[in-house]
């Protein structure tokens, strides 16, 4: 199945095409870890995720057309 991604911050690095908005194929049930894990992106670098606009925990299961949105930590001092 495939789901649109974007990646704010410095998210994209992780990815090979460095590409902010992706779209994405992965399994049918895949979770949204599962699609981190599939980016290449460090899970401990994502604060949290949104799927069509709802803020969503890792463990939340993907369908065809969703709208990920992966937001980064941020450090600052």
């Amino acid at each position: 199945m495939r789901v649109n991604v974007a990646l704010n911050g410095h998210l994209s690095w992780y990815t090979p095409t460095r590409e902010r908005l992706q779209e994405v194929e992965v399994p049918e049930g895949s979770t949204v870890s599962d699609l981190i894990t599939h980016l290449g992106v460090p899970e401990v670098e994502v604060a949290f995720a949104t799927v069509d606009e709802g803020r969503v925990d890792a463990d939340f299961v993907l369908a065809e057309g969703n709208q990920v949105s992966l937001v980064p930590i941020i450090a600052g001092g």
